[in-house]
């Protein structure tokens, strides 16, 4: 089949620089591999990251085996890897950060959102406690060194709306691409959600790898430590035209954190299934493909687990442009 690959901006914008000049800022950073209208007539699949992540995460495994991005083309999908607004190679607003700079003052800055390694081994449940894995885990662990090397922090919450300016920019990539399936991964789900309210007629699907949608943190401490649920009570209506499916590994119940956004997931499917919608949760264990970590996309078993989302894209979505 034909393939093409390559980058482009989205959602740039030219704002004062500080004290003086021109800047660019909020650009959303897109690359692609697509294959060739005579290849294929389906709607294209969108890979986004989540927090501390980039679209090398769908790229390859940190073991160096094919990723997403070369293995859906394979199973006749054309990806789109955008880079939300503030991580990896897309820009963002640093007004506050040259307004700290210039008069001298820290306290103008918010903390950056970041693990260490050894919050993260908890969070994205590698193993009982670090640096120890979970016996039969899905992880290459004698990659974790190059998996680490792949974190960034977090860079969007210098805007005014850290979630709001992705969105924005999926909209504008959504409207240049066409109809496509969102697939987003735990931060991201946050993005994929509000623009599946938005933009109904472009999302043709939604698939959430275990999302952090729901409230987490101290709720005294400041943004971005503290983060609310996505609300989306308003926009019932519009989600119920969007097919939806959940995704969660293994070891569930190994962090707390998974409580809190399993019961938001399950307060969103009754409410959108009960407006008339198509959700469906996806337990990878429960399927036959157990030990999987957070990162699901990285596994021994990614390949698989890629089949398993085509399914059922090819169950529940219209594939067809």
């Amino acid at each position: 089949m034909g393939r093409k690959s390559g980058v482009f901006f989205v959602n740039q914008r030219k704002v004062p620089a500080y004290p003086d000049g021109t800047k660019t800022v909020d650009q959303m950073c897109v690359s692609y591999d697509l294959l060739s209208e005579v290849a294929s007539g389906r709607v294209p699949i969108v890979l986004l990251p989540g927090g501390f992540h980039t679209s090398v995460c769908y790229d390859e495994t940190p073991d160096g085996r094919p990723g997403w991005k070369s293995y859906l083309p394979e199973r006749g999908f054309s990806v789109y890897l955008p880079e939300p607004v503030g991580h990896g190679r897309s820009g963002f607003d640093h007004a506050l950060i040259d307004k700290a700079h210039y008069e001298n003052k820290a306290e103008l800055l918010p903390p950056i959102l970041s693990f260490s390694q050894e919050v993260a081994w908890g969070v994205f449940r590698f193993g009982p406690s670090y640096p120890d894995f979970h016996p039969g885990t899905q992880f290459p662990q004698d990659a974790i060194d190059h998996y680490w090397a792949q974190l960034v922090p977090n860079a969007e919450v210098f805007q005014a709306d850290p979630n709001g300016v992705t969105v924005d920019a999926l909209g504008l990539l959504l409207k240049r691409i066409g109809p496509a399936v969102l697939v987003g991964h735990s931060q991201s789900g946050r993005h994929v959600v509000p623009a599946a309210m938005r933009y109904p007629d472009l999302v043709r699907g939604v698939i959430n790898l275990e999302p952090a949608c729901g409230a987490y943190g101290d709720p005294a401490s400041p943004p971005p430590l503290s983060l609310p649920d996505i609300a989306y009570e308003d926009g019932l209506d519009d989600l119920a035209k969007v097919p939806f499916l959940f995704v969660w590994g293994d070891n569930l119940a190994e962090a707390p954190f998974w409580e809190s956004q399993i019961a938001w997931v399950e307060e969103f499917s009754t409410n959108v299934t009960k407006a008339g919608g198509d959700v469906s949760q996806l337990s990878l264990p429960e399927v036959g493909e157990p030990g999987n970590t957070h990162l699901m996309m990285l596994e021994l078993n990614n390949l698989a687990i890629a089949d398993l989302l085509v399914h059922w894209i090819e169950s529940h979505v219209e594939c067809t442009r």
